[in-house]
């Protein structure tokens, strides 16, 4: 999954440099609700704003298991952090983070490169309008897996029912 995250990335990457290459200096940045441009600026603002975007959430995606390590519990947003966040248990709260952050990034990744690819279709077509029925698919696909996405975290780090007979506290 971790070469999956990357890729989607690297994908969104090139295809800012494509669009940074292939528009011309003043494209359309906002679609209003009937699809038609609505917001114009710069091409190398859009490619600035996008590269920055994208490699901010690389950022905070791959690091965030890091963070259980270097902030107290008491900083961490974390279902049942109480046991998960127990020395004996971070390591693996780690993976598991790893692993859903990973799942999320190249969900997330792969819905801004179908939105990157809309704008540059959109920009070349005359007149600048968005495609709203596979915008709005997008959109919703990606809602409908974020929604699931968040079910499944919460159950990912349900306390082991072990947990409940034993009494463990934390």
């Amino acid at each position: 999954m971790r070469l999956a995250f990357i890729l989607s990335f690297a994908a969104n990457i090139i295809l800012t440099v494509v669009t940074l290459v292939m528009l011309p200096d003043r494209i359309a940045m906002h679609f209003g609700a009937d699809g038609l441009a609505n917001g114009w600026g710069p091409n190398y603002v859009n490619a600035l704003i996008m590269t920055g975007t994208e490699v901010l959430l690389f950022a905070t995606f791959y690091f965030s298991p890091q963070i259980t390590v270097l902030f107290p519990a008491n900083l961490i947003n974390l279902p049942n952090k109480d046991y998960w966040l127990l020395p004996e248990n971070r390591a693996e709260t780690q993976v598991k983070i790893l692993r859903s952050m990973y799942r999320y990034g190249v969900v997330f990744f792969l819905f801004f490169f179908v939105i990157g690819l809309l704008v540059l279709k959109a920009n070349l077509s005359d007149p600048v309008a968005i495609d709203l029925t596979l915008f709005y698919t997008a959109m919703g696909l990606f809602l409908g897996y974020t929604g699931w996405w968040i079910i499944r975290f919460y159950r990912e780090f349900r306390r082991p029912a072990a947990t409940f007979k034993e009494g463990v506290k934390g």
